[in-house]
This record gives C-alpha cells, sequence and structure tokens, in this order.
C-alpha cells in the first residue's frame, strides 16, 4: 500500500544539514591544515618560535573561519528554504559549529596521542609546555570561530533562504459564486 512521504520536523532538517555540513566542513579543514602545515613550516616567517606559532594559529584560524563560512552558509540555505523559517538556519548554522568543533577535536586528539605523544619524551619540557599551550590555544580559537561564526552564518543563510515563500493557487469553491459586496 503506497504511503506519503512523512514531513521531517525542523529538528531533524537542522540536524541533518548541521551534522553533514559540521563533518564535511573538519574533514576538508583537516586536509587544508595538513597540506597549509609543513608550507609553513618551510616559509621561514621570523627567528621567534613564539610569533612562527602566532601566525601559524591565525593561518588555521583563517581557514576555520572561511570553511565555516561556506558549510554553515550553504547549510543554513538549504535548511530554512526547506522550512521557510530563518531561526532554522540560525540553528543548523549553531549545529554545524557544534559538530565542526566536535570533529576538530576528535582528529586534534587522535594525531596529539598517536603522533605528537610519543616525540614528548624526547624533548625538554620547556617546549613541551608550550607544545600544550599552543593545543589548547588552537582549540580555543576553534570553538569560538565555529560556534560564534557558525551561528552567526547560520543567521545570513537563513534570511536568504527563508525569503523564499511558497505560492499556493488561489482557492475556488466550485458550488458557491464569488463573494460580491453588498450595493
Amino acid at each position: 500500500m503506497y504511503q506519503p512521504p512523512q514531513k521531517t520536523g525542523s529538528a531533524g532538517i537542522i540536524l541533518l544539514c548541521g551534522s553533514i555540513a559540521g563533518l564535511v566542513t573538519a574533514i576538508v579543514s583537516d586536509v587544508l591544515q595538513r597540506i597549509i602545515g609543513p608550507l609553513l613550516l618551510t616559509i621561514e616567517l621570523s627567528r621567534s618560535a613564539a610569533l612562527s606559532s602566532f601566525m601559524g594559529q591565525m593561518v588555521n584560524a583563517g581557514v576555520d573561519l572561511v570553511l565555516i563560512f561556506i558549510g554553515a552558509f550553504v547549510a543554513a540555505i538549504l535548511a530554512s528554504g526547506r522550512t521557510q523559517k530563518t531561526s532554522t538556519g540560525l540553528l543548523t548554522g549553531l549545529c554545524t559549529g557544534i559538530v565542526y568543533f566536535l570533529i576538530s577535536l576528535l582528529i586534534t586528539l587522535f594525531f596529539f596521542f598517536t603522533q605528537t605523544l610519543p616525540l614528548l619524551s624526547n624533548i625538554p619540557s620547556g617546549i613541551t609546555t608550550q607544545l600544550l599551550i599552543n593545543i589548547a590555544v588552537g582549540l580555543l580559537i576553534t570553538a569560538v570561530i565555529a560556534l560564534l561564526f557558525g551561528s552567526l552564518f547560520g543567521l545570513l543563510g537563513g534570511v536568504i533562504g527563508g525569503k523564499k515563500k511558497p505560492q499556493y493557487p488561489p482557492v475556488s469553491h466550485p458550488n458557491q459564486p464569488p463573494y460580491q459586496p453588498p450595493r
């Protein structure tokens, strides 16, 4: 027996669009940062390790910002276009930011425990402390960018996607004449 497709509620649309956009954005971000990272090491930005670390974090933050803009904006346009609500775009952008941050956190922790942690026993403690501070600051910057700008770009996408109102044909009743005002 034929069953008509069930409507998905706003929450389902928000979670679906936000999760897919956050996952794709986080994976693309990690791949780009794995490509850009070695390039930053070959370009000597300065002789100061702290300034080089700061510049590396700013480049990574710029990559995060551009990708969050694209991911949250597109997901919000699609989600709010389905529901015709601006608030759906805002919540989709927030969901995109949360998923992006969680995936980025998992990827960072994975590479920290598999690649960085075994090397820390051979490094002096001052450099180890600086490395841990850089990781913590990088994750904090990523969290702020993902949540704040994900919501902002989601709101912008929601405004654009929610503008299209559905056009319904006029309702006609075949047994009733059209309304005529009294004379």
